[in-house]
């Protein structure tokens, strides 16, 4: 990703052993504590509003335009298994 200009950077943090909260532990700790006012929530739609509500700078990105099925891949790449008892 960094070659194909992406991402200037990838920042990784490696917590010390006994020191293990992470910025990402506070951000789950606010969605955690928004969602106690909304027992209800079962769809995707009905968390997006609370996780963007958790924090102001919490964003939602939608992903599910971009899911694929993968199912006839290989059929429709025209991949073929050469190895005997294994289908794709």
């Amino acid at each position: 990703m960094i070659l194909k200009d992406y991402f200037k950077s990838i920042d990784r943090k490696f917590p010390e052993v006994g020191h293990t909260y992470l910025d990402s532990d506070r951000d789950f700790g606010r969605i955690e504590k928004e969602m106690r006012h909304h027992p209800h929530a079962y769809l995707l739609e009905e968390y997006r509003p609370i996780i963007i509500q958790a924090s102001k700078g919490n964003h939602v990105i939608v992903t599910e335009p971009h899911f694929r099925d993968i199912d006839n891949l290989a059929s429709s790449l025209k991949l073929t298994n050469r190895k005997k008892g294994y289908a794709w």
